[in-house]
């Protein structure tokens, strides 16, 4: 029996194996559940910590690049849980600018992955409803409502608060043009007109979107307004952040450059340049056309043609220069001034001018504006063969009034009574000086106008 039972337990020795194995099997069974148990509670935690559509915080989000300055953009991690949906309370949200709490008017999911926070900067910036360059913004989000969700999973801020970005590179898109014209302020410019003209009159202004100003990639570059001068020479022109008037001011926006609610900032420049003397085309044109064309410095270089402007600048001269040429023939006929010996003279000069930039030659910019002119008699003395002796002369009456002529010669000698000439000064419209100012729009030459009637009286004294 004994014996029976030996073999029966060796022969049993073989299967019992298996005996040994499970009693050492309770224990690996342990371990194994241990290690599922705290698999599964690590993947429980993974979706509901890391995974259950936290906030992503990178270089690009949360950001606030939109036009209004008062917009961000949250997004979520939502690739394991799922799109967004519920809802999302304005009290589960909280937007500080400078460390200061603002209000949050609303917030709104935005496809799958993001909210979309619209938030009151005029609680902390005084009548300015938008960010302002420099402030730092932070958004936090608690969820203690429990509506937003990811799939089925409520989300959640932790790592709250996050600080939004502003990476925005400009485009065309952030600029806008504003106006061009004379500099008023400080100190108000004249316009040069004369040749060779020195343009340093004259200011262009553009909008610049806020949201470049704000942008991060604002301080390494520069908006630049390209002068094509119309003379062969192109320069850049750094521009400035100014108030309205041109007059440097930084501080300076305004609140409706992109349309309501849409905030720029001003970007100017007062660009000077020399014109040469010559004139821009042959032919008689009086103008050089200058174009200015903004483009943005930043990530690349960006002109904005679309934003092109023309400006031209007059070149004018004097009446008997360039286009314009001095013409006085004799009245009333053209050998009037043909006196032969023994014979009274009797004529006026017709002022036959041709004017210097007329419409004819310069349509753009014709040169109409006022004018001085000087009707001087004797300017010249003639040494030899010597002056005509006896000249007079009569002003023209319907100008000066009645009054009595005026010897302009010697009635024996010829010699001028008047060195250097003779004038009427403080009557009618002439100056002390002389000079009559015909007030713009002056498209025509005098003709008769201002012209005395020259003459002599006796025709013995014609020996010439």
């Amino acid at each position: 029996m004994d014996k029976f039972v030996m073999l029966g337990f060796n022969s049993l020795v073989t299967p019992s194996r298996p005996l040994v194995f499970n009693s050492n099997s309770r224990t690996s069974m342990r371990i194994f559940f241990k290690f599922c148990l705290i698999g599964f509670f690590s993947i429980f935690l993974y979706n509901n910590v890391l995974g259950q559509g936290t906030i992503l915080d990178n270089a690009a989000f949360p950001k606030h690049e939109t036009l209004d300055q008062r917009t961000m953009v949250v997004r979520f991690n939502t690739g394991v849980t799922g799109a967004l949906n519920g809802s999302t309370p304005t009290t589960d949200w909280v937007v500080r600018i400078g460390g200061v709490p603002v209000t949050v008017n609303s917030s709104l999911i935005f496809g799958a992955s993001d909210v979309v926070i619209r938030f009151q900067p005029s609680d902390v910036n005084l009548g300015q409803n938008f960010l302002l360059p420099g402030q730092v913004l932070t958004v936090s989000f608690t969820n203690a409502s429990g509506l937003l969700l990811s799939g089925i999973t409520p989300t959640s801020g932790v790592g709250s608060p996050f600080t939004s970005k502003n990476v925005w590179v400009a485009d065309c898109s952030d600029v806008a043009f504003l106006a061009q014209g004379l500099i008023t302020l400080p100190v108000a410019k004249i316009p040069k007109i004369c040749s060779p003209v020195v343009e340093d009159f004259t200011q262009y202004l553009y909008y610049l979107s806020l949201r470049v100003r704000n942008s991060a990639s604002f301080p390494v570059g520069n908006f630049i307004h390209q002068v094509n001068w119309g003379d062969g020479v192109t320069t850049n022109e750094i521009s400035y952040a100014s108030d309205a008037s041109g007059v440097p001011n930084p501080a300076f926006f305004d609140q409706t450059a992109f349309g309501a609610g849409n905030p720029g900032v001003i970007m100017t420049s007062r660009p000077t340049h020399n014109y040469p003397a010559t004139l821009p085309l042959t032919g008689g044109d009086c103008s050089w056309n200058a174009t200015v064309t903004p483009a943005l410095n930043f990530a690349i270089f960006i002109l904005c043609g679309g934003q092109t402007r023309q400006t031209i600048f007059a070149t004018y001269d004097t009446d008997n220069a360039n286009t314009g040429m001095l013409n006085f023939p004799p009245s009333p006929s053209p050998t009037s001034n043909l006196v032969c010996q023994g014979s009274n003279l009797a004529v006026q000069f017709s002022d036959n001018t041709l004017l210097n930039c007329r419409l004819a030659v310069e349509p753009l910019v014709a040169n109409q504006q006022a004018r001085a002119v000087r009707f001087t008699y004797g300017s010249t003395n003639f040494g030899a063969p010597g002056n005509i002796p006896d000249v007079w002369i009569t002003l023209p009456p319907a100008i000066y009034g009645a009054q009595p002529s005026i010897q302009i010669t010697n009635t024996v000698t010829g010699a001028l009574l008047f060195p250097g000439g003779y004038y009427p000064t403080n009557l009618g419209p002439s100056d002390g000086n002389g000079v009559i100012v015909l007030p713009a729009f002056v498209t025509v030459s005098t003709l008769l106008t201002y012209a005395s009637q020259i003459f002599t009286i006796d025709p013995t004294n014609q020996v010439v």
